[in-house]
């Protein structure tokens, strides 16, 4: 196993695939690196060497926020808006749907991600 931004990455998948796999990397953000850095996208994770996989971490660390930095960005975000008391905070901190949708019917995930959380 190899781990590319601490997420376990097996070396039998192709390379897209793989990066796909990183939380914050979708198959065209994988796309787009590899053909930025000429990896063909059929090549097995396993086969890149370390100058590939250093050029490849090094332009997706440049370009965009990966894995638990990602996270972490995403809460303080959620942090945020609670702490200014806006609407949207205030849906997030009592776990109820933040977009709009209805709650008198549906909403069941949001529900039981609340009884979840209460228990």
């Amino acid at each position: 196993m190899v781990y590319l931004f601490e997420t376990k990455i097996d070396p039998k998948l192709k390379v897209r695939i793989a990066l796909s796999q990183v939380f914050g990397i979708g198959s065209n953000k994988a796309s787009f690196f590899l053909n930025s850095l000429g990896i063909q996208p059929s090549t097995l994770f396993g086969e890149l060497s370390k100058t590939h996989l250093l050029k490849l971490r090094k332009a997706v660390d440049k370009q965009i926020l990966v894995a638990s930095r990602l996270k972490q960005e995403q809460l303080s975000s959620v942090n945020t808006l609670i702490k200014l008391r806006t609407y949207r905070g205030s849906r997030h901190k009592n776990n109820l749907p933040v977009r709009g949708q209805r709650t008198s019917t549906n909403a069941r995930t949001q529900k039981n991600r609340k009884n979840l959380l209460q228990a």
